[in-house]
């Protein structure tokens, strides 16, 4: 109440020159105080809104560099990058022999770069059936997302892989891009890199006879198309057991887990 009537209270002088003055004074202060803080809430964008972090560094061994968004600079990884270093859209990281990469995206889970592997981390575009967060130019990603429906995609330079929530595995050389569906009942859409096939395939998982859980395999020599699964060759007896994903490293040699172990940083249970 104070503060209100000490600067409406030049309003009340009689009229003059230094009566006026004293009132434009007065509200200009006013109006600095109030307008001051909205400028600064609504007018100052924070660069994480400008470029969202997309991830962080979890772990590596061996030799992985880093490529910085829009710079020509190339790092090599050190140990102090781990849980440290942030992830944004459009950098790239290249993994050497007998080396790997893991790293956490905030909100989808682990992921895990084996050997000669090359991906560049992209804006997801909120407007597209699925929102692509890497894509894997060579080499094999091992994916363990966590949500459910969480429309999170990889693209392959034949097709884009729509995760409906999983853990799965993704290859790609010169000739041919594998998908490997782990465990997962909702599965995963193999998308064109348009996204519009109207009648995706879908790799789903399934009880096998002795009450075991059977993922799917499918090789792709060339871009999907509408067409119905029995047209794809399509494996129907992935075990998880079968697959590995390097955790870490000792005296110079990689160390694989089966992707019946799931990752110790997952923040949810994965779903089938």
């Amino acid at each position: 109440r104070n503060n209100f009537a000490y600067y409406t209270k030049p309003l009340s002088f009689q009229v003059g020159n230094s009566s006026i003055f004293i009132v434009k004074y007065a509200v200009m202060k006013l109006l600095i105080l109030i307008l001051a803080p909205l400028l600064l809430f609504f007018g100052c964008e924070s660069p994480s809104d400008q470029t969202p972090v997309l991830g962080v560094i979890k772990n590596f061994s061996g030799t992985v560099y880093y490529h910085p968004a829009d710079s020509v600079e190339r790092l090599k990884l050190q140990n102090g990058d781990i849980d440290n270093r942030p992830l944004f859209p459009l950098d790239k990281l290249v993994v050497g022999e007998n080396s790997f990469f893991h790293m956490y995206l905030h909100g989808h889970g682990d992921f895990f770069l084996e050997p000669n592997t090359t991906i560049l981390l992209q804006r997801p575009d909120p407007t597209s059936k699925f929102e692509i967060y890497s894509k894997l130019i060579q080499g094999t990603m091992d994916c363990f997302v966590e949500k459910q429906s969480s429309q999170f995609a990889i693209q392959t330079p034949m097709a884009v892989a729509g995760v409906l929530g999983t853990s799965f595995q993704l290859a790609v050389d010169e000739q041919a891009t594998r998908i490997t569906l782990l465990e997962s009942e909702v599965g995963i859409e193999v998308q064109n890199l348009e996204q519009n096939l109207s009648n995706p395939l879908v790799l789903r998982s399934q009880v096998g006879k002795n009450g075991e859980i059977l993922g799917q395999e499918v090789v792709l020599t060339s871009s999907p198309q509408n067409l119905s699964t029995a047209d794809y060759d399509v494996r129907s007896d992935i075990r998880s057991i079968d697959h590995k994903y390097p955790y870490g490293a000792q005296s110079g040699r990689l160390l694989f887990r089966t992707f019946t172990e799931t990752p110790s940083t997952r923040t949810q249970s994965y779903e089938r």
